[in-house]
């Protein structure tokens, strides 16, 4: 079996297509995914396909140019966001002093979070997983799975006493799982932009006219490039 690299077409982007056979290819990643070199070797194409992601979802009309929370696609790009975020988050911990520690604007909870690792990773769990505790509100475990606030307001939820979910920031949307408050601009897009650097400055993307681009892999000892 080789590594092509000739036999990328325009239509496969960054795809390398391995000549050989499905079996073969399923076999050298399963390799590949059981060994540390592996999961470096894959790194930068990951980390630079879910920075762009992000980017993208960001740019698109639920986002840009103001936020749409009544968008039908509104949740569903917040999830895959955070989904993304986690991931990079965790990635970045990898890298010395690259651990995303602030605390701005979320008020620690105990045993739960104290920053925005923490956070991201606490509404990302429990976005995926409504059935978890994540959606508990009060001491009376009234739930609410999900909610969203523009603007500067707060907003009573009736259940025997009124809980309130408040905002502080005209200029921002939050969006809540349980009281658990989450800011698209001060929390999702400035984590991505924090993340995108970190790994620019580490050397593991770089950019070429706007777009990121993973610093190209060598292939682990052992896989030849080479028919």
């Amino acid at each position: 079996m080789r590594f092509d690299r000739r036999s990328r077409s325009a239509g496969h982007g960054f795809r390398d297509r391995f000549v050989g056979g499905v079996s073969d290819y399923l076999r050298i990643m399963a390799e590949l995914s059981s060994k540390e070199e592996g999961r470096n070797w894959r790194q930068g194409p990951e980390i630079a396909f879910e920075l762009m992601r992000i980017e993208e979802l960001l740019r698109s009309n639920v986002f840009s140019p103001v936020v749409q929370p009544r968008d039908t696609f509104f949740w569903s790009a917040i999830i895959e966001i955070l989904i993304l975020l986690r991931d990079l988050s965790v990635r970045a911990r990898a890298i010395d002093g690259a651990h995303l520690a602030w605390s701005d604007d979320i008020p620690v909870a105990p045993n739960l979070y104290s920053d925005i690792f923490g956070l991201i990773k606490f509404c990302r769990d429990g976005l995926c997983h409504t059935h978890t505790f994540h959606s508990i509100m009060d001491e009376r475990n009234n739930l609410l799975s999900r909610a969203v606030a523009s603007g500067k307001k707060a907003a009573f939820i009736r259940s025997g006493e009124s809980v309130t979910i408040s905002t502080d920031y005209e200029d921002d949307v939050a969006i809540f799982v349980g009281a658990h408050r989450l800011y698209v601009k001060r929390h999702i897009v400035r984590a991505s932009r924090e993340l995108r650097q970190i790994f620019l400055d580490a050397g593991t993307v770089r950019e070429l006219n706007g777009l990121l681009l993973p610093k190209w892999p060598s292939p682990p000892s052992g896989h030849s490039t080479t028919g």
